[in-house]
């Protein structure tokens, strides 16, 4: 860990996708005005504010089942549980619609650190083009493909001793059979 100056911890949806624009300020645009996509966040937005802060966790459930679909009942109760307690519907509102908005793209390549990319097949939060598209734009990143479809990887899945060698093999090695010294 000697090598590292600093680490940034995000989760970001990296919008990769851009549509051909005529001019510059365009082309610097995400493409978020698909109606599809204005749709789900609108969508999802209704949920934060209808449902988040409440005792019964059916709202919450939705964003549950893109995070951890394979989880067990009480993996999926817990994850919703702190839903509810780690923020409040306002502030998942914010979250929600910042995490959509943030595209990286431009910053992956100036990443001068040895960077480790899992990235499960079936993501149900994030799709696994996005994932594969991200590391291939950071010089040298490793990527690890996983089966599975949760976000978060869980103990008992098929993917977590992939995920656990993989973690432990990049910290053992500083990252350097990626990078270099």
């Amino acid at each position: 860990m000697r090598r590292m100056d600093g680490v940034a911890i995000a989760q970001a949806r990296p919008l990769l996708a851009r549509a051909k624009a005529t001019d510059e300020a365009e082309a610097n645009e995400p493409e978020l005005d698909i109606p599809a996509e204005i749709e789900r966040r609108e969508a999802m937005s209704r949920l934060i504010l209808t449902g988040w802060g409440q005792d019964n966790p059916a709202f919450r459930q939705i964003f549950t089942t893109f995070y951890i679909p394979d989880g067990t009942p009480d993996q999926m109760q817990w994850f919703n549980e702190l839903l509810r307690v780690s923020t409040s519907p306002a502030n998942a509102l914010r979250l929600v619609d910042v995490f959509s908005r943030i595209d990286v793209t431009a910053l992956a390549p100036q990443v001068r650190v040895p960077t480790l990319v899992m990235h499960c097949r079936h993501d149900a939060a994030i799709p696994f083009d996005q994932g594969r598209a991200i590391a291939s734009l950071i010089p040298n990143a490793r990527f690890v493909l996983l089966e599975g479809r949760n976000h978060i990887i869980l103990q008992h899945e098929p993917a977590w001793p992939r995920f656990v060698a993989e973690l432990r093999s990049f910290l053992a090695e500083g990252g350097e059979a990626a990078h270099g010294p």
